[in-house]
């Protein structure tokens, strides 16, 4: 069996169009498909589910327009494409809180040096201020150049910053009786090196 346990990567390298990849860094980065469409990215947990955002599955309430694809580091590749049969969005989900959801695959994955799952933290796990995390997507990675998304999967390191600080770089979004826009089950991110998501 290819499962070396939750979490490790199969770092090698291949050459695609020039450009060094590195397959296998992040084995449990799965693309989620609406009507065979990329639309966000989840997390393999288990060999029948995947971690992702509710916000992703707002299009449909039918498991069966989503389905989700793996073991690649393009969207163009074949790798492992597999049904959803079950979506669980999060109860208490809104578009600013608990923005979480479960996709129940219709197949068990079968691991892989490139399907591997992720690990999921201690649920009293409070990310450090400055520390850095990795924000890995196919999202668009400018809206203004090419309003595509890359078909290489991409990665930024970013810095966890006090939300408090955050709330109030951002309160010119907040809504009229809106006291802050980050809840305590969210984390703040800056650039780092001079990248960033959103």
């Amino acid at each position: 069996s290819w499962f070396r346990g939750c979490g490790r990567t199969n770092i090698s390298c291949k050459n695609v169009n020039g450009k060094l990849v590195e397959v296998g860094k992040w084995p449990w980065q799965v693309s989620i498909l609406f009507l065979g469409m990329n639309i966000c990215s989840g997390s393999l947990i288990h060999r029948q589910w995947v971690l992702t955002a509710a916000h992703c599955l707002q299009r449909s309430k039918d498991p069966l327009s989503y389905s989700v694809k793996m073991g690649v580091q393009s969207l163009s590749e074949n790798g492992t494409e597999l049904p959803v049969i079950r979506v669980v969005i999060h109860e208490d989900f809104t578009n600013l809180s608990q923005d979480l959801a479960l996709l129940k695959l219709r197949d068990s994955v079968s691991w892989s040096p490139l399907i591997q799952p992720v690990c999921l933290p201690n649920p009293k796990l409070k990310p450090s201020f400055g520390s850095l995390c990795w924000m890995i997507g196919w999202g668009k990675m400018d809206i203004h150049v090419n309003p595509q998304s890359p078909y290489s999967l991409q990665e930024v390191a970013v810095k966890i910053i006090n939300n408090d600080i955050c709330n109030q770089q951002y309160k010119f979004l907040f809504l009229t009786d809106q006291k802050k826009l980050l809840g305590s089950d969210m984390i703040c991110a800056t650039s780092y090196l001079g990248m960033d998501t959103c």
